[in-house]
């Protein structure tokens, strides 16, 4: 029972200390600057692969999640590993998680959009997929969060 509760903690800490980050479109007051990350790299079906990611996300009660997200294509099957580190934190700090992921497309500001789905069958966490290669966490039912690139992991080299 306590590794149940341990798990529920891992997963649920991030969406709370986001959702408390998060404030309304309205507030957002203006257009974000364009990231300047290489372009994603094409993921053909069936084809193995592996796409990386890095940044730090905000918290509202630490200095910072440094998070790395790692999502393969291997044998047909897609799983990520996810790794975040609370920065300035006391006691245990960092976590991983694992599990699979799908990518699906949807409207988002009115546009098409690729979106990353981590844990599609349980308790989701969606990334947009931007045309920069940057991927930007969006909040419980897949909508952007104002000052979303502030919530921007970078791509990086596998």
């Amino acid at each position: 029972m306590p590794k149940r509760f341990a798990l529920l903690v891992v997963l649920l800490v991030p969406l709370l200390v986001l959702a408390g980050c998060q404030r309304s479109a309205q507030d957002a007051g203006g257009e974000t600057p364009a990231a300047t990350s290489p372009p994603p790299a094409e993921v053909v079906a069936g084809e193995d692969s592996e796409r990386l990611w890095q940044g730090v996300l905000p918290c509202s009660d630490c200095l910072g999640i440094d998070t790395r997200l790692q999502l393969r294509q291997a044998a047909g099957r897609r799983t990520y590993a996810l790794h975040e580190v609370y920065l300035g934190g006391r006691g245990v700090n960092a976590f991983d998680q694992t599990g699979d992921w799908l990518e699906r497309t949807v409207a988002i500001d009115g546009a098409s959009a690729e979106v990353i789905v981590l844990d599609p069958r349980g308790r989701a966490q969606s990334f947009w997929l931007h045309d920069d290669g940057s991927l930007e966490l969006l909040d419980t039912e897949g909508h952007p969060q104002a000052h979303g690139e502030a919530l921007r992991l970078q791509r990086m080299a596998p």
